[in-house]
């Protein structure tokens, strides 16, 4: 059975997490997947008996054929361990300025993870622009709820902890969902400019 454009663009999404992490020699295995439209990723957490995010970061992004939200949950400890060091700085920091300091890097992670879909996505008939990413608290991950009935948040396991992942996406159905994507699909590796 050929999957549909809701499968191909989760697909792509969880893989593109996956790889920013890895980029930052943190590896991530599946640990829960939702069912059904959450009303929190916070709430699915909850559900799920993991422990709630205590920040987070929302990308959006808009095209002629797909519109939604990357977000991405996890715990100051877990995100702390992919940031690039900057040694004395950080560790005189108030435990206020480091929350902040690492809701802005969590901003970065889901920024790479959305650019690393969009280079996957080439050639599927897909394109779209992408907002700047919006640093959320514990407590605002509580209240950002899907638009899209079918958003199915993904929990990962590493670095001690969980990452929490959902791509709330709407689309027109106009969107390949062969594997091979089209022509110049997978053409496109990291690092490498693509004028347009």
């Amino acid at each position: 059975m050929k999957p549909g454009p809701t499968d191909v663009l989760l697909g792509v999404s969880c893989d593109a997490v996956v790889a920013t992490f890895a980029a930052y020699e943190l590896t991530l295995t599946a640990a829960a997947r939702a069912t059904t439209k959450p009303l929190s990723i916070a709430a699915f957490a909850q559900e799920t008996g993991l422990e709630a995010p205590t920040l987070g970061a929302m990308v959006s992004f808009a095209g002629p054929h797909v519109r939604g939200d990357l977000l991405l949950a996890s715990s100051i400890d877990v995100v702390m361990q992919t940031r690039p060091s900057s040694g004395k700085r950080f560790a005189k920091l108030q435990a206020a300025g480091k929350v902040v300091m690492m809701r802005d890097w969590m901003g970065e992670l889901a920024n790479q993870a959305l650019g690393r879909m969009k280079s996957a996505l080439t050639g599927r008939n897909l394109a779209f622009d992408t907002r700047s990413p919006i640093p959320l608290s514990a407590e605002a991950l509580t209240l950002v709820t899907p638009k899209s009935p079918d958003t199915r948040p993904v929990f990962f396991r590493g670095g001690g902890g969980h990452v929490g992942f959902w791509l709330d996406v709407l689309h027109d159905g106009e969107i390949d969902t062969d594997t091979g994507g089209g022509a110049g699909a997978g053409n496109v590796k990291e690092g490498k400019l693509v004028l347009f």
